[in-house]
Order: structure tokens, then sequence, then C-alpha cells
């Protein structure tokens, strides 16, 4: 809007609304935490391959315009998520399922 370079806004629609969903899920988790794993489980594969996909992006994709802490630094956090998510389900088994 101020004349700089046009960008695409599809994938700030798109990240948005993936965002608000996830964080609507989350709240609604937090408040009432009992049958909630299957939500959790979600978030879980989705913060795995999530973070698969950018990994394998940061050791094999190679360009010249290639910024690797661009890729990497989500990947580890995602890979910290995931993680964490994982532990939290086996340790929560009784209460989430």
């Amino acid at each position: 809007m101020s004349g700089g370079e046009p960008i695409e806004p599809g994938w700030i629609r798109w990240f948005g609304g993936v965002m608000l969903a996830l964080g609507v899920g989350c709240v609604m988790a937090y408040r009432k935490p009992t049958k909630q794993g299957i939500f959790i489980t979600t978030l879980f594969v989705g913060s795995l391959i999530s973070a698969i996909a950018l990994l394998y992006e940061v050791i094999f994709v190679m360009d010249d315009s290639y910024n690797m802490l661009n890729t990497l630094i989500p990947a580890i956090v995602l890979t910290v998520m995931a993680t964490l998510l994982w532990l939290s389900l086996r340790q929560s088994k009784e209460i989430l399922w």
C-alpha cells in the first residue's frame, strides 16, 4: 500500500487461518483437557511432518539464493515443539484419552 514491492498475500492468509484455528483449539484443550488426545496428536503429527520437510530442505536443497537460517530456525523450533507434544502425550494419557 505504501508503494513497495508487491507480495503474494496467499501465504499470509493460509498461515493466519491455520494459526487462528490452532490457537482456538489450544485454548479449548487447555480449558477442558479431557478427551482432547486426538487434537494433541494432530498437533504432534503436523509439527513433526513440517519439521521433517524443513530439515529435508536444509539438507538437500541448495540454491544460490538459499538462506539456510530462514529454514533452519523454524525446523529446530518445530522439532522441539513436536518433542514436547510427544512427551506430553505420553505423560498424560489418562487425562487426554
